[in-house]
């Protein structure tokens, strides 16, 4: 009974929640979700730290908008806008159509480590 005691609120309250995200970072969704909520941790310490400077912290801003737009919009649209309606990105590299969703990765996806390469520099 003593060890039922010890042991059953140690796994509710961090056992069972840490499993239940790393079920949710398999699916796609998951994956989505992890990306969006790095970049939102960078955004939030840039934030805090009184040394960013604005310009610096609006460049951010604007990435992670995108990054958000990523997430949630992204991924369900499969057709271009609609007549007279475009999406563009304008930037100091030009101005570019944003209509279609990034090329979907077809591999096999790893679920338990991050790539390198997924890492967001909101600062770029």
């Amino acid at each position: 009974l003593i060890l039922v005691v010890v042991v059953f609120p140690a796994w509710r309250f961090f056992i069972l929640p840490k499993e239940l995200e790393l079920a949710e970072q398999a699916s796609e969704e998951g994956q989505r979700l992890l990306r969006l909520k790095s970049a939102a941790m960078q955004h939030y310490k840039l934030m805090v730290e009184e040394e960013t400077d604005d310009h610096i912290l609006d460049r951010a801003h604007l990435k992670m908008k995108q990054e958000r737009w990523h997430c949630h919009r992204a991924h369900k649209q499969n057709t271009a806008a609609p007549d007279g309606l475009v999406h563009l990105q304008v930037s100091s590299m030009g101005i570019h159509e944003v209509d279609y969703p990034r090329a979907a990765h077809t591999g096999k996806t790893r679920t338990k480590h991050l790539k390198k390469a997924s890492t967001i520099n909101l600062l770029a």
